[in-house]
């Protein structure tokens, strides 16, 4: 009796205390451990459990271990002997997509689909892994099933999924292996085909398959919102051949012939002087490739490149025009380890010409960053700077320049706002001032600027400013009259067409971010920018405790304004005086001032200095 009623309760317990989980279907991602019952049936000497991922700890994958002396044969079927659904293979949609991480770079993974009701009924097909240690996204195509297996049947039922680690080997010691993402590659999309244009994606199968530490996107163009291009963020420390795959394989092979062998792409690189390189090959044998590259010309702007595979990449295959090549996969940075730089690509054709972007005229003061469509914003990075245009941090709606001064960048580290100017900088004697708006992190930072002439680089001089705020706007006034210690004074012979600027000079960076907006010559004070030819007689100057304004050619009452070098407003008075105003600067630090006088018929502006 008490047996009967133990198994009452339990099954009671069973009934009404825990939903039935559902078998697996694809895509499997191994989250949905709540519903989804991803039990796995292991043989040959596999053994499996649901882990962490070796590299991102917050996601679940599936674990196993193809222990020593397993069978050749040892597998993992996944899901409780069969998935809640038939894959659902048709003509032209063959490919399964899985992400694996092996120890091993080069060793078989083979899948195998079947019908669960009847094992006679099966198709199995392989993929080679290409890294070690890494995610690496594989594609399995069951219309190339392995020799002397099943060929695909379109009539068949295919419910169960078996998979395979280094199949056709036993290991003398422990292998573990990880499987994530499972899911059918087709979508009933059109294959990629010339030019790869990324605007279509409703139509064509885009599918970007990264490899090697790339994370690849379809986003909008960094320059114009109405075009969509791939964005491939080679991350922090991936791998000198990280790269993606665009598509899983072309429509139609690339028809290369003698004198036909060029590809052209449209890159944009936060970098001029990179390799950029592409790669065809056969996508049913991967041992039939030819690779080529070429080196981006601008940074921050589209550049046109020509891939020609009659010139292969050293150490690569020729290229042999008996040869299929209907698979295409790009590498940005080639030969360098990932420093989690974006780039983008677009309008990839073959032969033809590309119609380049318009010409973009030279960065020139002011300089705002908005108009990217039409003004060339490159900058110059060194020392350890790494820089690129963004939104403004408390304006959505605004462009900047973010600057990060990278841990053990050089004291010096900073960035050069373009390679020069479209026009030289105005100077002339009283008339030395630059003012930008910086967002620091820090107050009492010390920001500098240097001008430059392109041409010579041992023309220049350069100024100081010190923050006196952190994590807000803040106008910085640079005055090239006062020369930093050390440095050239101004020569108003001299042509200065080059503007760099450096944070926190004089430290080593530490990974921190500035952003820059508003380069203006003369002083910008939110009333107006002040190009500051001395219109007042002030006396004497520089000075130390007061100092003379002649009046006398000041009409009507008038407000007296005076900034201080960060251009923030430190007095403002109205006054009617004729004559001669006499200012008591005895409690101002020393510094460059600016007074600005305002009148209903006039405004009048002069520079002071305060010893």
């Amino acid at each position: 009796m008490k047996k009967s009623l133990l198994t009452i309760l339990t099954i009671g317990i069973n009934y009404f205390g825990f939903a039935q989980k559902a078998p697996p279907s694809l895509p499997i991602n191994w989250n949905d451990t709540a519903t989804v019952d991803y039990t796995v049936i292991d043989f040959g000497g596999d053994s499996s459990l649901l882990a962490s991922d070796p590299i991102n700890s917050n996601n679940v994958v599936l674990k196993s271990i193809k222990t020593a002396g397993s069978q050749t044969w040892a597998g993992t079927v996944i899901g409780n002997d069969s998935l809640a659904n038939p894959v659902p293979f048709s003509v032209g949609n063959t490919q399964l997509r899985v992400a694996v991480y092996s120890p091993t770079a080069n060793i078989p993974v083979r899948i195998k689909v079947e019908d669960e009701t009847n094992a006679a009924i099966s198709v199995e097909t392989e993929a080679m892994t290409t890294v070690a240690n890494a995610w690496d996204t594989l594609t399995f195509d069951f219309s190339n099933n392995v020799a002397s297996t099943p060929a695909i049947n379109f009539n068949n039922t295919y419910d169960k999924l078996v998979i395979f680690y280094n199949f056709g080997n036993s290991p003398t010691a422990d292998e573990t292996y990880y499987v994530d993402l499972i899911e059918f590659a087709s979508s009933g999309k059109a294959l990629v085909n010339f030019p790869v244009i990324f605007d279509d994606s409703a139509n064509v199968d885009y599918t970007l398959i990264d490899f090697g530490g790339n994370v690849a996107t379809i986003v909008n163009d960094p320059l114009n919102a109405s075009n969509l291009v791939m964005k491939a963020t080679k991350t922090m420390g991936a791998q000198v051949w990280a790269g993606t795959t665009i598509g899983s394989s072309f429509s139609n092979a690339i028809p290369f012939s003698q004198g036909n062998t060029e590809i052209k792409a449209l890159v944009y690189s936060p970098d001029s002087n990179i390799a950029v390189r592409i790669k065809v090959e056969d996508q049913t044998n991967a041992q039939i490739s030819v690779e080529a590259e070429a080196l981006t010309t601008v940074s921050n702007g589209w550049d046109t490149l020509t891939f020609d595979f009659s010139n292969h990449a050293a150490g690569t295959q020729a290229i042999n025009f008996a040869s299929t090549y209907d698979k295409m996969s790009v590498f940005f940075d080639f030969g360098t380890t990932g420093a989690n730089k974006d780039y983008y690509i677009d309008n990839i054709i073959f032969a033809g010409t590309i119609t380049p972007p318009p010409t973009k005229a030279q960065i020139s003061l002011p300089i705002t960053w908005d108009d990217s469509l039409n003004v060339n914003y490159t900058v110059v990075d060194f020392g350890g700077n790494s820089s690129m245009m963004t939104l403004d941090p408390t304006n959505s709606s605004n462009s900047v320049l973010k600057s990060t001064k990278t841990s053990g960048a050089q004291v010096w580290a900073g960035t050069s706002l373009g390679n020069n100017l479209g026009s030289a900088i105005p100077f002339t004697a009283g008339n030395t001032v630059l003012s930008a708006v910086v967002y620091s992190p820090d107050s009492n930072t010390t920001i500098r600027l240097k001008v430059e002439d392109q041409t010579d680089p041992t023309i220049s001089v350069e100024t100081e400013a010190v923050t006196t705020t952190a994590n807000a706007w803040e106008t910085l006034v640079f005055d090239f009259a006062i020369p930093a210690t050390g440095t050239a004074t101004i020569n108003f012979g001299n042509t200065y067409d080059k503007i760099s600027i450096f944070y926190d000079f004089g430290n080593t960076g530490i990974n921190t971010d500035y952003y820059l907006d508003e380069v203006t010559f003369g002083i910008t004070t939110g009333i107006e920018t002040l190009n500051l030819t001395n219109s007042l007689g002030i006396f004497p100057n520089p000075a130390t405790n007061k100092i003379n304004i002649d009046l006398s050619e000041i009409e009507g009452e008038f407000t007296m304004n005076i900034y201080n070098q960060n251009g923030q407003l430190i007095l403002s008075e109205l006054s009617n005086n004729r004559s001669l105003a006499t200012i008591d600067i005895s409690t101002l630090n020393s510094g460059v001032y600016f007074i600005q006088l305002i009148s209903d018929y006039s405004t009048q502006k002069a520079k002071f200095i305060k010893k």
